[in-house]
């Protein structure tokens, strides 16, 4: 193989963790989860985290980045993977881009259009210039280079102003970091036939039960880091902590 990245997609429980941790192994791929619940420390089973000793073997990115009760957004997961993607490009180390969650892949492949996130020296700069120049230097730098520039409610707010140009700034900056890492970036699909789907979803289900997802859940909600409203959307979990508030059966829960 002699791809410096590309992404591996699919559902849940299809098995595309499996086949980039073997392909990683052999060919010194890294792997970039693109799935937004891995980022989340302590929530290892019901998200079928990769374990320490698949971990050890392989340079992961996109994992445990932040605490449970802590919200993530696609902005800082774009933010995580450019960094990755450039330091295991200076690394020569190709990377596997393997998910989950759409709106992480489509962060990289399109971008974030409105969702860029606030960057303070791009904000600091618009500040100075907005001291030593005046208004009128933000409202020359937007309408010649910005054709959107109408949507801006406020053309005198000069807050509006360099809100504007520090998304714009910030969005042309991630833009290029990842027109420079991606080259070629392929994708390809892990699927199979709907009866075989819902047995596998239904067997890794179970496996979540038998190995431990009630203690991790109640790990996890006596501790400071509970869950925020983004950890709790991932799947299995908000069951099983309304079994263990005895709201619903176990097999409600399953």
């Amino acid at each position: 193989m002699n791809l410096s990245a590309f992404f591996l997609v699919g559902p849940t429980a299809v098995g595309k963790s499996r086949i980039a941790q073997y392909i990683a192994e052999k060919h010194n791929y890294a792997i970039l989860s693109a799935d937004s619940m891995l980022v989340y420390k302590g929530m290892d089973i019901g998200t079928a985290k990769p374990s320490r000793e698949e971990m050890s073997r392989v340079i992961y990115g996109g994992i445990n980045l932040v605490e449970a009760g802590e919200n993530f957004s696609v902005a800082d997961y774009r933010c995580h993977a450019l960094a990755f993607l450039r330091e295991m490009k200076k690394r020569n180390v190709p990377v596997i881009i393997v998910g989950g969650s759409g709106l992480y892949i489509k962060s990289l492949t399109h971008g974030l259009d409105n969702a860029a996130k606030a960057n303070p020296e791009e904000r600091q700069k618009w500040l100075e210039i907005l001291e030593k120049n005046g208004i009128e230097a933000l409202q020359k730098e937007i309408i010649s280079k910005y054709q959107d520039a109408g949507e801006i409610k406020d053309f005198l707010n000069p807050r509006r102003l360099i809100r504007y140009l520090e998304k714009k700034n910030s969005q042309l900056l991630n833009t290029k970091s990842w027109e420079e890492i991606k080259q070629q970036a392929p994708m390809a699909g892990v699927d199979m036939k709907v009866n075989n789907f819902r047995e596998a979803v239904r067997k890794r289900v179970n496996w979540m039960y038998e190995n431990g997802l009630l203690e991790e859940c109640k790990n996890l909600l006596i501790s400071d880091k509970f869950f925020s409203g983004t950890s709790l959307q991932a799947i299995g979990y908000a069951e099983a902590i309304a079994f263990l508030k005895n709201e619903i059966s176990r097999e409600g829960a399953i």
